[in-house]
């Protein structure tokens, strides 16, 4: 009884809604869930880093209750839709050949300075844990991180990143800070709007000596 008329107190004062529709007393309601889990998860155009291929796939596309429920995610700091926006590509991933390997580092693309300064953690690395969980023998780690510049940290800091922007990112602008120990690598991102930062991460992993096997989005924005 206790704990029902807390938790009525608290819906009084700091009203819960769906992340999807605004319903209201759920994060996300049933339906909204439902829809995420329907959607089928889409093979997106790989790239070639050093002779290697590099499959890429999306859990959905960026629009409707996904976006709502992502802008939560990454704005709002929901981190507990990560597991939902997230779990048809982790059921997916069970049954592919990567999850033979005997270990597998899951490697999330690094939050930009200005996103970490605001939010104060990562999307990008809880979606890697979700996933991690899903494969056996795989953990999320950050090893890439940002190279840190004067002038992209205020660029970064105070003017958001326009697509022409992140058309030019390279290798160069994220190095490693790990050994390959581990080589067979899945990278982890959130939204991939043009596929410039997951290649430029991917590739300064090659240059460490790492191998990406597989490149993960939880939405994608099509080409116009």
């Amino acid at each position: 009884m206790a704990n029902i008329l807390l938790a009525s107190l608290l819906a009084l004062v700091a009203p819960v809604r769906c992340s999807g529709c605004g319903r209201t007393d759920s994060a996300l309601c049933g339906h909204c869930g439902e829809l995420l889990l329907a959607e089928p998860v889409r093979e997106l155009p790989g790239f070639v880093i050093g002779g290697k291929s590099i499959p890429v796939v999306s859990a959905g596309i960026y629009a409707s209750a996904r976006r709502q429920v992502m802008l939560d995610f990454k704005n709002g700091g929901q981190r507990r839709l990560g597991r939902t926006l997230v779990v048809a590509v982790s059921r997916t991933l069970r049954s592919r050949p990567i999850q033979q390997n005997a270990d597998i580092l899951v490697a999330p693309v690094p939050s930009s300075l200005r996103g970490g300064w605001n939010r104060g953690y990562s999307p990008s690395l809880l979606l890697a844990r979700e996933i991690a969980r899903a494969l056996p023998n795989a953990r999320a780690s950050s090893i890439v991180v940002p190279r840190l510049r004067f002038q992209g940290a205020m660029r970064s800091r105070f003017t958001p990143r326009s697509r022409a922007t992140r058309l030019q990112r390279s290798r160069t602008g994220f190095s490693v800070r790990a050994r390959p120990r581990v080589t067979d690598v899945i990278v982890v991102d959130d939204v991939a709007v043009t596929g410039a930062t997951v290649r430029a991460v991917c590739g300064a992993l090659v240059s460490a000596g790492f191998c990406p096997r597989l490149v993960v989005v939880a939405a994608d924005v099509p080409d116009r």
